[in-house]
């Protein structure tokens, strides 16, 4: 006579409950000069931390200030100018060559990594430079003008 045993195994989730997710430091990108697509800004999340680590993040983006009128730029696409933001990696990146409409200044964005129900959020502040005041203009050496005198009449 042979007997058999059942039995049910339940595997859990760990990430629904993780135990904590805490954000790092974030390192502000390099200054941008509405440069169009070559060189865009990019800013490159440092990941969060979470307990276990096998837990997932998700992210998300709110620009919470900026120079008054300008639309949130997380998630922009606007002719010639876009914001994009990777809700899995939280990486930014943006682009533009409308000064007028997206104006010169700081514009602060705060990131929110969420894994079940916990999350943590950090900030990282994009800078927009007008290039036109930064412009130089010279003259290279040799100097290609020669001091003249000239007397008005003279043939």
């Amino acid at each position: 006579m042979t007997s058999t045993a059942s039995a049910s195994i339940e595997f859990l989730d760990p990430c629904p409950i993780p135990e904590s997710v805490t954000s790092v430091s974030q390192t502000n990108p390099v200054d941008y000069y509405y440069t169009a697509q070559v060189p865009k800004m990019q800013f490159t999340l440092t990941p969060f931390l979470v307990e276990p680590q096998v837990c997932p993040f998700t992210y998300s983006c709110a620009m919470i200030s900026g120079p008054a009128g300008v639309p949130d730029l997380c998630a922009l696409t606007d002719g010639d100018s876009h914001g994009v933001f990777d809700p899995i990696t939280g990486n930014y990146e943006f682009y533009s060559i409308d000064m007028a409409k997206y104006l010169p200044g700081q514009y602060t964005f705060e990131i929110t990594g969420t894994v079940g129900d916990k999350s943590d959020t950090a900030t990282f502040v994009m800078t927009l430079v007008d290039p036109c005041p930064t412009t130089v203009l010279s003259i290279i050496d040799p100097d290609p003008f020669e001091d003249q005198t000239y007397i008005l009449r003279n043939p």
